[in-house]
């Protein structure tokens, strides 16, 4: 019985998610859709979650280079205090949070 709660919760629940991504594909008509396709190509990145980033960065242009981008993304690991790159490619990654 539990479960086919779960399942019917699921149903309705997948046709509500239908509904409004079916809203933003049609909203999104308008924005970059170069930017878009090349988003795409990316491995595991559909169009909703290039609509995402796309609607999150605005567009790429704001950032100076592509280290800059990454940083945003959150997408580089940042140094710990005190630390400099030479002496982190000699650290171990376990240690990266603790201090000598």
């Amino acid at each position: 019985m539990s479960v086919d709660c779960d399942i019917d919760m699921i149903n309705a629940l997948d046709a509500i998610i239908y509904k409004i991504e079916k809203e933003i594909y049609a909203q999104a008509k308008h924005h970059d859709r170069n930017a878009l396709s090349i988003l795409m190509t990316a491995p595991g990145i559909g169009e909703m979650i290039a609509l995402t980033i796309l609607y999150e960065i605005h567009t790429i242009k704001r950032f100076p280079s592509a280290q800059k981008f990454s940083s945003y993304s959150r997408l580089v690991t940042c140094l710990p205090a005190g630390r400099n790159v030479k002496e982190l490619q000699t650290v171990n990654p376990l240690e990266m949070g603790t201090t000598k």
